[in-house]
């Protein structure tokens, strides 16, 4: 969906759940990965069900942009903290995909200009805002509690306080400026793909191309403020040189 790099993702690592720290033990380890694969399986599955192939293209996108986003702070790529991205990204391909759908459902196609534009809103950043409190509140709770820790709070009631968490401590001072900036650099993309694009699944596939290209120019730093510390010199500040009024000096002149 093209928001991974938007989102600017400095969430707090933790070990996660036991069964998190026992799945982790083998880091790009085949036996490892092919465990893996059969535990998230379900996942994947059910992912697939909702969105179809496009489940898989943003998953890709957002595992391949965090690999490039990671490599630009010489952070090391672990199969621990790429498995948790291809989990969540598999469940946000099928919401995008479905958010991608709606406008058409709801506006129609073809329309005139002021429907075009009434689209393109219509998505981003009323569908790409949710989106990111959806995504940025997972993405919290899984690095925090682990994904199965995550899938135990469904059922034992702690999803709430996770949720609840996860708005206090992240979503609460960065929803805003995440979907701001996701309207003020996508919204052109989104106009062209939601416009000119009839297939939603080629939709969900420029975001994930977005969400690489993304990477590549800014990062998890966000492209606005990448431009910013680009461009923009910060001031020095001045040096503190404290005036003592009526000083005088202890010696004579």
């Amino acid at each position: 969906m093209a928001i991974d790099d938007v989102v600017n993702n400095t969430l707090p690592k933790d070990d996660g759940s036991p069964l998190e720290k026992k799945v982790e033990k083998s880091d790009w380890s085949i036996g490892g990965i092919i465990k893996d694969t059969l535990l998230y399986a379900p996942i994947g599955i059910g992912a697939y069900l909702l969105g179809g192939p496009a489940t898989f293209l943003t998953a890709a996108g957002l595992t391949i942009g965090k690999w490039i986003a990671n490599k630009k702070k010489k952070k090391k790529n672990t199969w621990s903290d790429t498995r948790k991205t291809l989990g969540i990204g598999m469940v946000g391909g099928a919401l995008a995909y479905w958010a991608y759908s709606l406008p058409d459902m709801i506006i129609g196609s073809p329309v005139s200009l002021v429907g075009k534009i009434a689209k393109t809103l219509l998505f981003n950043p009323l569908m790409t805002t949710p989106w990111i409190a959806w995504y940025r509140t997972t993405s919290y709770i899984v690095e925090k509690h682990g994904m199965w820790g995550m899938f135990k709070g469904l059922f034992n009631g702690k999803i709430f306080s996770y949720v609840k968490e996860a708005y206090n401590n992240d979503l609460k001072k960065k929803l805003f400026p995440n979907a701001l900036e996701a309207f003020l650099t996508l919204a052109p993309i989104h106009f062209y793909s939601m416009n000119y694009v009839n297939n939603v699944t080629a939709r969900v596939g420029i975001g994930a191309v977005n969400d690489i290209l993304f990477s590549m120019i800014a990062g998890e730093e966000g492209l606005l403020r990448s431009i910013k510390n680009k461009f923009v010199a910060e001031k020095p500040k001045p040096a503190y040189n404290p005036v003592m009024p009526n000083y005088q000096p202890a010696y004579g002149t």
